[in-house]
């Protein structure tokens, strides 16, 4: 889900940013994330064949929708801790001016 920079996790998800995106496009993004967690080649094809297309249409595309020129789309990840406490939280973000404006969470413990 998409969120508005007025919520209280602003300053949280800032502090979580790792990676500024270079793509928009949620396929090559979906394989870096699938590398990066280690999962071989085979597998990378098997889970983005069954990819769900609506979410695609119904979060991915919305959010990126917001993108205006300036901005920039981050990766972030939750600190440790917060996935050992069943609270952590993976998704993008999206920066302009130095501030996050919007953000999409697409993992959750």
């Amino acid at each position: 889900m998409s969120e508005s920079a007025n919520s209280t996790y602003f300053d949280e998800i800032k502090s979580w940013l790792t990676t500024r995106c270079t793509t928009t496009d949620k396929r090559e993004l979906a394989i870096e994330d699938l590398i990066s967690l280690g999962v071989n080649e085979e597998d990378r094809e098997r889970l983005l064949a069954s990819t769900d297309k609506r979410w695609i249409e119904k979060r991915w595309n919305p959010f990126i929708s917001q993108l205006q020129t300036g901005d920039e789309l981050w990766r972030f990840n939750s600190p440790e801790i917060t996935w050992k406490n069943l609270m952590g939280r993976r998704g993008y973000a999206i920066l302009r001016d130095g501030k996050v404006v919007a953000w999409l969470f697409t993992m959750m413990s």
